[in-house]
């Protein structure tokens, strides 16, 4: 029971979307046998990096925006390879 009190709070601290607390249930209830794959844990910190860049503040910061304009460029250049 305390595990989840635990995810409860990490859910909250972390604001995490619907979306994401439901793939956390679904991770939970995969049987232990079933790893994660890697594939996976990337999906999970895209989509956790995203989020919180969402609702970050970071939007009015000059310098960090084109940190993340430059990053966004390189992630374009990768899905345009394929």
């Amino acid at each position: 029971m305390n595990e989840r009190v635990a995810e409860l709070e990490q859910a909250i601290a972390n604001d995490w979307s619907l979306s994401e607390i439901r793939q956390r249930i679904i991770e939970k209830k995969t049987p232990a046998s079933i790893p994660n794959t890697e594939s996976n844990n990337y999906k999970e910190r895209f989509t956790a990096a995203t989020t919180k860049l969402r609702k970050s503040r970071i939007w009015s910061d000059p310098k960090k925006r084109k940190q993340i304009e430059k990053l966004l460029a390189q992630l374009e250049t990768l899905t345009n390879v394929e």
